[in-house]
């Protein structure tokens, strides 16, 4: 599937809803052509009345690859956990630390999903008109 802002809009929207009760506020979104990371998310926080708060948030997907919906979804969803301990201003003990694993986990419990911490690149379908990059 074409991956566009568009298309990922919507998606944060549907997964908004279903996974986190519409409890994350809408972040920037960009697009970007690389085998690795497959997406990330981005944020700053600064201090306001003693609390940190974001005042930036991206989500941004690569168009390297023709993900399936499915592909996509999960990988959007990767992002929102990272933004949602982030949001919620969580502290875990790493990147994908025992707080994401565990919401990973219930996530893919409950919803059938498939969110890992990391993925190989081989189950992954490069566009046609995707650029060589080493």
């Amino acid at each position: 599937m074409e991956v566009t802002e568009k298309v990922l809009e919507k998606k944060f929207d549907e997964c908004n809803k279903i996974y986190f009760n519409n409890g994350l506020p809408y972040p920037f979104f960009s697009i970007f052509c690389k085998k690795k990371p497959f997406a990330k998310f981005t944020y700053l926080k600064k201090k306001k009345n003693g609390e940190n708060v974001l005042v930036y948030k991206k989500i941004s997907v690569s168009n390297y690859y023709d993900f399936t919906e499915e592909q996509l979804r999960d990988i959007i969803v990767h992002e929102m956990i990272h933004y949602f301990i982030a949001y919620n201003d969580i502290k875990d003990n790493k990147e994908h630390g025992k707080i994401f694993l565990s919401i990973a986990e219930r996530l893919n419990s409950e919803f059938g999903l498939n969110i890992e911490k990391t993925r190989s690149t081989s189950s992954y379908l490069r566009k046609e008109n995707a650029p060589t990059i080493n």
